[in-house]
């Protein structure tokens, strides 16, 4: 079979340049979405499923990947949705099924097709191993985005998920602990995500507090739009002056959006911190995740703090 991504060579370069994503970490951030997206079409595939996510490293291979157990590719999800840049989900019939069924059990956060390529600023090459159940496996490496898909007939995998593996670049300003470190800096509230040290043979989850946890005066928020949040007073109420500043982190569905956001509380409310977990879906994403469209829908949730 022959499959390779579908845009023009301008738009390819666009997304695997510096002009979308701030940072070549954000590869690592892709990829977890595209593995949590993939975990929650499963849960309406089967109701009692559990979601698996796993992060890898080996520093002496120089390579990190991204495994889940969610509901895998066959040929026509590769080549109609993995390698059909800017596609929208919703049009391969089997996934709106998904989407229609599910409601908020199946909210996705990878909704534009574009992530993967973001790996290929750091990447020697792309190796991806999945299967949909029932369905034939795949396994294919990507060395050049421009080009076609390499499949390979071995290393086949025998449970349904994806794995992404990318080999890292030699002599580039991006490690393998700068990919490890992503996790934690993103990955802030996701169930079930495991890093594991293929070297040292070690693993460790990620937990983090929610911003104004210790806080003595705080309140939870969650609504149908927050999945849950904290607020509270920070220490600019000390100020004898009155320079009061909102202090507000802002994640979607636990992954990390905007380490600051000075607009979404009314502006009657100040000198808050706190962060918030939207619910997938609830706010429009900007194209490269790092902020919210300050749009109607911003607005609307903005006037219920």
């Amino acid at each position: 079979m022959t499959i390779k991504f579908k845009a023009s060579d301008h738009l390819i370069d666009l997304f695997v340049g510096q002009l979308v994503y701030s940072s070549p970490s954000a590869c690592v951030r892709e990829l977890l979405h595209n593995a949590y997206d993939a975990c929650a079409l499963q849960t309406v595939v089967n109701p009692d499923y559990e979601q698996s996510i796993t992060f890898r490293f080996s520093q002496s291979g120089n390579w990190f990947s991204v495994e889940d157990n969610g509901i895998g590719m066959d040929e026509e999800t590769t080549k109609e949705s993995f390698a059909s840049v800017g596609r929208p989900k919703t049009e391969l019939p089997r996934i709106k099924e998904l989407l229609n069924k599910g409601g908020i059990r199946a909210a996705q956060i990878a909704i534009f097709g574009i992530g993967v390529l973001s790996s290929f600023r750091v990447a020697e090459n792309v190796t991806v191993s999945t299967k949909m159940e029932d369905k034939p496996a795949l396994r294919f490496t990507i060395v050049d985005p421009k080009k076609d898909f390499i499949f390979h007939n071995n290393e086949l995998p025998t449970e349904r998920g994806t794995i992404v593996k990318v080999k890292v670049k030699q002599g580039i300003d991006f490690t393998i602990n700068t990919a490890r470190d992503a996790v934690f800096l993103f990955a802030r509230h996701v169930d079930n995500l495991t890093i594991v040290d293929v070297d040292a043979g070690s693993s460790q989850g990620v937990e983090k507090k929610y911003d104004g946890e210790d806080l003595e005066d705080k309140m939870v928020v969650q609504t149908s739009d927050v999945r849950y949040g904290i607020l509270g007073l920070n220490e600019s109420w000390d100020n004898p002056q009155g320079n009061w500043h909102n202090n507000l982190r802002l994640d979607n569905a636990g992954f990390l959006v905007q380490d600051h956001d000075p607009n979404l509380l009314p502006l009657y409310c100040f000198g808050y911190t706190g962060e918030i977990n939207f619910i997938p879906g609830r706010l429009n994403l900007m194209v490269n995740r790092e902020s919210f469209v300050q749009d109607e829908k911003y607005r609307s949730i903005s006037s219920d703090f």
